[in-house]
């Protein structure tokens, strides 16, 4: 990354080639094998069924994430206009944040996998009894953590940030 003196661009560039040749050499080996998780571009279709379903479900959730991003870029500039002291601050808080929604996130997809497989074998029980448990255990975990970052906060921030303003920053912000 700093050997061609592009910084950030270099590293981007880097990232997307990397994920280019990760996905060629997948689909490459994927098209040697033999059986069901054999690769063809032959016979890669789309139903129109399917495709319905798809869009049906995928244009919501994409229009939700892309909303979602906006929003960021606008919170991320207006924070970037408060000095280093405030965008440490608020680097550390989401960083903390981000630990309680990488574990619900998991949950989630857990979930997915748990209503699909239940669903394809037309057990609707099983789908509704997971579907509880998996929610309770999204709130009693993110109660849980949200209640240890609340008490531990200034030290959890502390491991992020050193600085006195950065850590005042954080603890708004978290508290915000």
């Amino acid at each position: 990354v700093f050997g061609f003196g592009l910084g950030a661009v270099a590293a981007g560039v880097g990232i997307a080639v990397m994920q280019i040749v990760g996905v060629a050499l997948i689909l490459g080996y994927m098209m040697r094998l033999d059986g069901m998780c054999r690769f063809s571009f032959k016979k890669l279709a789309m139903f129109g069924d399917s495709l319905k379903g798809f869009l049906r479900c995928g244009i919501p959730i994409g229009l939700q994430c892309s909303i979602f991003s906006l929003a960021n870029i606008f919170v991320q500039g207006y924070i970037n206009l408060h000095g280093d002291a405030v965008i440490a601050g608020s680097a550390a808080a989401n960083s903390l944040t981000n630990y309680i929604q990488s574990v619900t996130n998991a949950l989630a997809v857990a979930l997915l996998t748990i209503v699909s497989q239940n669903m394809g074998a037309k057990k609707y029980g099983r789908v509704k009894r997971a579907v509880i448990v998996i929610v309770l255990f999204v709130m009693v975990i993110g109660l849980v953590m949200g209640l240890a970052i609340y008490v531990f906060g200034e030290h959890l921030l502390g491991l992020y940030v050193s600085e006195d303003d950065g850590l005042n920053y954080g603890s708004v912000i978290r508290e915000g």
